[in-house]
């Protein structure tokens, strides 16, 4: 419980803007994880790590908290935490402007994404869109990037929808939708 709750207060404080105060629950939390052996929730803690690094800019670093996760989860077979973690190492590859490997990861999400996996299902639809408005296919990119919001707002996780927004911003912004763009980013911020 308590590795649990220092990790989830790290998240907190990066969002705030407290990036070292954040690194440093991040690392009493996952000493204790790794202490008491729980390797499953290490592997799962990379997408929080994964966060933190995001919203410091960092995607070359969210791809090595994810990429750690990744490999662990596939070492132990484990499934149920996959799809969410190729699914934002896909969103951090993209980041980087790697979109044919953002587009292999996104649909690697999608194959082993159970329907019940909120995240995976959201995340691969809006890296899928983003990916098809770079190739000028702006009627599928918005379908994609639109399914995933209605996905996202049918949960309670406001930074799923958030990101949601950006990604649907990001693929009218693509489709020289400007001004629609704008209108989705101050919803947005909104959240």
């Amino acid at each position: 419980v308590q590795s649990t709750c220092l990790v989830c207060l790290a998240g907190l404080q990066a969002m705030a803007g407290q990036f070292e105060h954040a690194r440093s629950l991040l690392a009493r939390g996952r000493a204790i994880s790794e202490e008491l052996g729980f390797r499953v929730w290490q592997a799962g803690f990379s997408l929080l790590a994964s966060d933190i690094a995001m919203l410091r800019d960092d995607a070359a670093g969210s791809e090595s908290e994810l990429r750690r996760g990744y490999q662990a989860l596939e070492g132990m077979g484990e499934r149920g935490l996959l799809s969410m973690v190729v699914g934002e190492l896909a969103r951090a590859v993209y980041a980087q402007e790697r979109y044919d490997e953002a587009a292999q990861l996104a649909e690697e999400s999608e194959r082993v994404a159970g329907t019940a996996d909120v995240r995976s299902q959201i995340t691969w639809r809006a890296i899928q869109g983003k990916i098809l408005a770079r190739k000028n296919e702006f009627a599928r990119a918005e379908a994609c990037a639109r399914q995933a919001l209605g996905i996202a707002e049918q949960t309670d996780d406001l930074n799923s929808q958030g990101r949601a927004l950006m990604d649907l911003a990001e693929v009218l912004e693509l489709a020289s939708r400007p001004d629609e763009a704008t209108q989705v980013v101050e919803r947005a911020l909104e959240l």
